[in-house]
C-alpha cells in the first residue's frame, strides 16, 4: 500500500491489558475510511477528514488514518492530503465479486440488487472481512471506522482508542438501526447455523426475541471503535468464511451493520461492548449532540 506521512508527535505508547490477557497499544490504533472515486466522495472525505483533524487529532494525538479505495488518481490523492491530516495512507481494495463466488453463483448475482450496485455490495463484504486482514491493517490493534460523509461536528470529549482500552472492551458504536428485509434475506438462519455448528451459544439477547430470533438491528458501522484481535479470531473468521460462501453479501446485499451486530452478541460479552452518547457527530439521518 502506498502511504505518506508527515511529522507530528505520536500519541504516547500505553499498553493495557486486554481481553483474555492480551494487550492493545494506544499507539498502534488507526482511523479508517473507504472512498470511492466520485467527485461527492472525495469532498465529503475532504470535510471529514478536516473535522477529524481538528476536532480529534489535535486534541488526542496524530493517529494513523489509513484511506481505502478501488480507484484513485495522484491528482484525487492529492486533493485527499491537502486536507492537512498527517500520517495518511492509502491502501488499494478489490471491491469485484470474488471469482470463487462468481463461479458459484454466476447469473444468480444481479449487476444491480435492489439499487444497490456490485461496488456497494463488494464495500459491506469488505468491512465484514477482508479488511481485517488487509496488508494496511497489519500492524493495528485498533481501528475507528468513519465513512466519507461521516463528520466529527466538535471537539472530542475523549479519546475512543484510549477509552476502549482502559475499560477492556472489544466493541463500542453509537446507534442501532433496523436493516429492511431484502437486505438480510437468510443472514440470520445463515449466522444461526454456523454458530451451532461451532458449538456458539448467544450472549447478549437485545436484539434477540425469547426464542432467539433476529430482530434484524443493525449497528451503524459508519462510527465504530474495535479490536482487530476480536475480528482476527479463528471463530470469527470460520463465522466471515461461511457467510461468504452462501454468496449472500452479493445475492442479497447482506450489511455489515448486521454481520457486526450478530458477531458481537454471539461472540463478546456484555461488559465488552461499549454504546456512546458523548461523540458530537452528524452521518446522513444519524446526529449525535451531546
Amino acid at each position: 500500500f502506498e502511504s505518506v506521512t508527515e511529522s507530528m508527535a505520536q500519541p504516547a505508547v500505553e499498553s493495557i491489558a486486554g481481553d483474555k490477557g492480551k494487550e492493545a497499544s494506544i499507539s498502534n490504533c488507526a482511523v479508517v475510511y473507504l472512498t470511492s472515486d466520485s467527485q461527492e466522495d472525495l469532498k465529503d472525505l475532504f470535510q471529514s477528514l478536516r473535522l477529524l483533524h481538528q476536532n480529534f487529532q489535535v486534541v488526542h494525538g496524530n493517529y494513523r488514518v489509513i484511506i481505502f479505495y478501488d480507484r484513485l488518481t495522484d491528482e484525487q490523492k492529492e486533493f485527499v492530503r491537502s486536507s492537512g491530516v498527517e500520517q495518511l495512507q492509502f491502501a488499494l481494495v478489490n471491491l469485484e465479486v470474488p471469482d470463487d463466488t462468481s463461479r458459484r453463483f454466476n447469473s444468480k448475482i444481479l449487476k444491480r440488487y435492489l439499487g444497490y450496485g456490485i461496488g456497494y455490495r463488494g464495500m459491506c463484504r469488505f468491512f465484514s472481512g477482508p479488511i481485517f486482514h488487509h496488508e494496511a491493517m497489519r500492524d493495528v490493534e485498533i481501528y475507528m471506522r468513519l465513512d466519507v460523509d461521516s463528520f466529527i461536528l466538535e471537539k472530542m470529549p475523549f479519546d475512543p482508542f484510549r477509552e476502549l482500552v482502559e475499560r477492556k472492551a472489544s466493541y463500542a458504536y453509537l446507534a442501532t438501526g433496523k436493516e429492511e428485509e431484502p437486505f438480510a434475506v437468510n443472514l440470520g438462519s445463515n449466522f444461526t447455523s454456523i454458530a451451532s455448528t461451532l458449538g456458539i451459544n448467544l450472549r447478549i439477547m437485545d436484539n434477540f426475541s425469547p426464542s432467539l430470533d433476529w430482530d434484524l438491528s443493525f449497528y451503524y458501522t459508519n462510527f465504530e471503535v474495535s479490536r482487530l484481535d476480536f475480528w482476527r479470531s479463528a471463530v470469527y473468521s470460520q463465522i466471515f468464511d461461511y457467510l461468504d460462501s452462501t454468496g449472500g453479501f452479493f445475492l442479497h446485499r447482506w450489511g455489515d451493520g448486521p454481520v457486526h451486530l450478530l458477531a458481537v452478541a454471539y461472540l463478546l460479552q456484555p461488559e465488552q461492548v461499549l454504546r456512546w452518547d458523548r461523540v458530537p457527530y452528524w452521518h446522513q439521518s444519524l446526529v449525535v449532540l451531546p
